[in-house]
C-alpha cells in the first residue's frame, strides 16, 4: 500500500492557531496580504471604507521608519494601507511590497491594489487583473517595459465570486440604470513589485466609483476570500491547497484576444480548478513576422512572453502552465510565429481556442 500522507501541525493564516492538515487544503504557512489604497482614487477610497466597515479592524501605529503619510489597520493576517498624498497614484507604487516589508518586519504573500477602472466607454464594470507591461510598451500608467509582476494566486478565485455575486444581486448604476459588468481584464499597467499581485476595481467612471453597492460587493468578496475566510470552500490562496490537488489544477497563461478577455473569463467561471497567470492581449504583439537566420535580433514580443510565463510561474511553484492561443486572433503567419517561439524555444505546446 502506498504511505499515507503524514499529518502535520500547521499554524492557521486566519486565526493563528495550530490544527492538523491534510486532505485538499493544507495551511502551511500564514498567508499574509496588503491591500493597498490611495486617497487620489474615489473608488479606492470607497473600497477602503467598505473593508473598514466590514470588519474589526486594529489601527497600527506607524513606525518612525515610515517616510509617507499614510494609515494603517489589521486584522488577522490581512493589512489595509491607505496613502494619504492627494497626489499619489497608485500605478506608480514601486517596490511598495518590499517598503511594507522594511516598514512592518511584515512580508506580504500577495498585495491586492483597490482601484477605479476607466475605459472610453464609461460602462459600469467590475474588474480584476495581474499586471505588467509589454517589452516594446511605453509603461505610461506606471511599471516598466518588459517587467510582468507575479501574479496574485486570489485573481482566479475573485473572479469566479465576483461575477456569480454580481449575477444574483443585478447590480446596476444608480445614476443610468446601466448593468454592471463583471470583467477579467489583461495584464497591463504598474506598479513593479516582486510579491504575487493584482487589482480589483470598480469603474468606468466618477458615475460608479463612490456607488455603495459595488464596493459593499467587492468587500465582502475581498473579506471572505482573503480576510476572514472561515469556511473551508473559499481558502483560494495556492499555498491553501496540499501538492497533490495542486497538480490538479490548471494554470493558465493567455497569449492574444481582446482587452477583457471573455473566453478565459466563461472558462474560469465554469471551472474551479483553473487559475490564472498572466493574459497578454493581441495589442501586445506587434510586428510579428519571420526573421532570417541572418543579422537575427529577438523581436520585443519574445521577451514579454518569456517575462509573463517566468512571472507566472514564480506565483505557482512546481506545476507547469498551460499556454492558450487565441486563435481568431492572430493571422495565419503570425499564429505560426507564436506557437513556433512557444513550443521550440519554452518547451510549451500552446493549445488553440
Amino acid at each position: 500500500a502506498p504511505p499515507q500522507r503524514p499529518k502535520i501541525l500547521h499554524k492557521s493564516a486566519t486565526t493563528g492557531a495550530d490544527y492538523l492538515g491534510g486532505g485538499e487544503f493544507m495551511l502551511h504557512s500564514p498567508i499574509t496580504t496588503l491591500l493597498v489604497a490611495v486617497a487620489s482614487d474615489t473608488a479606492s477610497v470607497s473600497l477602503r471604507g467598505h473593508l473598514l466597515n466590514k470588519v474589526l479592524w486594529s489601527s497600527v501605529e506607524l513606525p518612525s521608519k515610515v517616510d509617507a503619510a499614510c494609515e494603517v489597520h489589521q486584522i488577522n493576517n490581512a493589512w489595509l494601507l491607505y496613502f494619504n498624498e492627494a497626489e499619489m497614484r497608485m500605478t506608480n507604487l514601486d517596490d511598495i511590497d518590499k517598503k511594507f516589508e522594511n516598514w512592518f518586519g511584515v512580508k506580504p504573500s500577495d498585495v491586492v491594489f483597490l482601484s477605479r477602472h476607466t475605459a472610453a466607454s464609461a460602462l459600469p464594470a467590475l474588474c480584476v487583473h495581474p499586471i505588467g507591461v509589454a517589452a516594446d510598451a511605453e509603461a505610461s500608467h506606471g511599471g516598466r517595459s518588459g517587467v510582468m509582476v507575479p501574479p496574485s494566486s486570489y485573481i482566479a478565485p475573485l473572479y469566479r465570486e465576483l461575477r456569480k455575486r454580481a449575477k444574483i444581486l443585478s447590480l446596476q448604476c444608480d445614476a443610468t440604470g446601466s448593468a454592471f459588468q463583471t470583467c477579467l481584464e489583461a495584464t497591463h499597467h504598474g506598479p513593479v513589485l516582486s510579491t504575487p499581485s493584482c487589482f480589483v476595481e470598480i469603474g468606468s467612471s466618477d458615475l460608479q466609483y463612490d456607488q455603495n453597492q459595488p464596493a459593499y460587493l467587492w468587500a465582502e468578496i475581498l473579506n471572505d476570500l482573503i480576510i476572514n475566510p472561515q469556511d473551508k470552500k473559499f481558502s483560494s490562496h495556492w499555498t491553501h491547497f496540499a501538492q497533490d490537488v495542486q497538480q490538479d489544477k490548471t494554470i493558465i497563461v493567455v497569449l492574444g484576444g481582446g482587452h477583457y478577455m471573455p473566453k478565459i473569463g466563461d472558462l474560469c467561471a465554469a471551472d474551479d480548478s483553473v487559475f490564472l497567470g498572466h493574459m497578454l492581449a493581441s495589442y501586445n504583439f506587434k510586428n510579428i513576422e519571420s526573421t532570417s537566420a541572418d543579422n537575427y535580433e529577438p523581436p520585443a514580443w519574445h521577451q514579454t512572453i518569456r517575462a509573463a510565463i517566468d512571472a507566472t510561474r514564480q506565483s505557482y511553484p512546481g506545476v507547469d502552465v498551460v499556454i492558450r492561443l487565441e486563435k481568431k486572433a492572430f493571422r495565419s503567419a503570425a499564429r505560426t510565429e507564436i506557437f513556433n517561439f512557444v513550443s521550440q524555444n519554452l518547451g510549451l505546446e500552446p493549445i488553440f481556442f
